[in-house]
Parts: C-alpha cells; sequence; structure tokens
C-alpha cells in the first residue's frame, strides 16, 4: 500500500501482506485494508493491527460507518466459490451471510462488491442487486441480472449505483432510475466500475477490457 501525505506518495509501514484488495477509512486515524486469508489490517494513525476472520475469505470491499462495519468477500474451495459477508458493530467481526455461487444466482441474498453507509445506522450493498440492511439481515431493493460493481453517493436520497454491461442507476428518495449513459461514444457492454458525486455532479469510470472510460455528469 502506498499513502499520500500531501505533498508526495511513499510506501504505507503496513505488516505487508501479500495480496491486499480493498481499502477504506472515516479518517486519518481510522483506516482499513482486508485482502486473502480474511486478513483485516487496521491503522489509527500510527500503527498498524492484524486481525484474521474465519473463514479466511479473500476480502475485498469494505465500508460502514462508526456504529457498524461490512466487508465482503469469496472462499475458493473445491473449485466451488462460496460469497461471504460479515459484520462488526463494535463487539467483534461476526459472519451473517455465506451463500455458494450458484444458489447466489439464483436468489442472490446480500451484496460483497461495495458497502455504503449515507446516513447513520444506513448501508447498502451491491452484487447482484442493490440491498439494504435491516438490522438482522439485508433486504434486496433493487433486483439485477448482472452484478453491480460499486456504490456511493451523498445522502440517503442521492445514491449511485454502476455496474456490468453499462447498467447505472440513481436513487433519488423515491424510486431507481436506470441512467441514460452517451453509448454513442462508449461500448454499451462497457463495465462500470466505480462512482463519485459531491451533489453538484458526478464521475464513473469503466473499462472495456482494452481502454478505460470516465463519464462526468451534472
Amino acid at each position: 500500500m502506498i499513502q499520500y501525505d500531501g505533498s508526495k506518495w511513499r510506501e504505507a509501514k503496513n505488516p505487508r501482506y501479500r495480496g491486499i484488495f480493498g481499502i477504506w477509512g472515516s479518517s486519518s486515524t481510522n483506516v482499513y485494508a482486508v485482502g486473502r486469508q480474511g486478513v483485516v489490517l487496521h491503522c489509527d494513525g500510527a500503527k498498524w493491527s492484524t486481525q484474521l476472520l474465519s473463514p479466511p475469505a479473500a476480502l475485498g470491499a469494505f465500508g460502514g460507518d462508526a456504529s457498524r462495519l461490512f466487508v465482503g468477500g469469496s472462499i475458493q474451495a473445491g473449485g466451488l466459490d462460496t460469497l461471504v459477508v460479515f459484520t462488526n458493530s463494535g463487539s467483534g467481526w461476526q459472519l451473517i451471510g455465506k451463500q455458494y455461487l450458484g444458489d447466489y444466482y439464483q436468489s442472490p441474498s446480500f451484496g460483497t462488491l461495495d458497502f455504503y453507509s449515507p446516513a447513520a445506522g444506513v448501508y447498502y450493498s451491491v452484487g447482484l442487486g442493490v440491498f439494504r440492511w435491516q438490522g438482522i439481515r439485508w433486504e434486496k431493493v433493487l433486483p439485477s441480472e448482472i452484478f453491480l460493481n460499486d456504490v456511493y453517493g451523498t445522502g440517503p436520497n442521492n445514491i449511485f449505483v454502476t455496474g456490468q454491461f453499462g447498467k447505472a442507476y440513481h436513487w433519488n428518495g423515491s424510486d431507481w432510475a436506470l441512467l441514460s449513459l452517451p453509448f454513442d461514444k462508449i461500448p454499451s457492454d462497457i463495465w462500470l466500475t466505480g462512482v463519485w458525486s459531491d451533489g453538484k455532479e458526478a464521475f464513473i469510470c469503466g473499462e472495456d477490457g482494452f481502454q478505460t472510460f470516465i463519464l462526468h455528469g451534472k
């Protein structure tokens, strides 16, 4: 991992685990990084601590707020993939979702590809659909036949979701709308991998295997 100190990039002083797939933080004194074998690294601004979750999944997505954190990933064993999601509400990490990939395709019950909290106590995840945390389980609020990769916004009434095959959605507080993208300028099968917004404008990034595209909207 590398860290920007305000003037230059330099290698972060961490335990140097190989295969760090995701990073998230709420401040310079609260940063998490996750990766292979269920590793969860935490930096308090001065030093890193390490936790190993069980089962030892390859972790990649992380998110939450000051009250609750989520992390998602997958396990490969015997040629079968199993998706998992963990949560931590202050008393340690707990496994709250586990589903074989074959079953997941038929009836997904949570998202593992990204997590987002638009307000305290409100949490979304994405995968084969958009899911909202209901206190003890995830509820699907937007079905999808393709994987949705990223979720981000500026509050409960302004949330963007992006996914495979050029799919991008916006939540305005009452319904989800499919965004109209410039498919005369980008491939229709583009994989949209990220989204960011400040409430006035939004950026979406994606790739088609050969080129990277950045979309800008207001």
